[in-house]
């Protein structure tokens, strides 16, 4: 078994919808690319590194500062 090897440069291209080309071992070359289809449950697993777009972090920073503003006393 081959063992694919990726840098972060190459995991954002993955992540950001682009493909990347790897030539094996055997000379033969191998497509990877981000699956068009949403994973259909959430990971088993909860990862401490999580990702997220410029729109998502946005988005999660103004629902905490409503929050904060939302709280008794405040």
């Amino acid at each position: 078994m081959e063992e694919i090897v990726l840098g972060d440069n190459q995991i954002e291209s993955l992540i950001n919808g682009k493909s990347i080309e790897v030539t094996l071992l055997n000379g033969e070359t191998a497509l990877i690319r981000q699956s068009y289809l949403k994973d259909a449950a959430a990971p088993i697993i909860n990862h401490d590194k999580k990702i997220y777009s410029k729109g998502d972090i946005e988005n999660i920073k103004l629902v905490a500062s409503m929050q904060n503003t939302m709280r008794l006393g405040v």
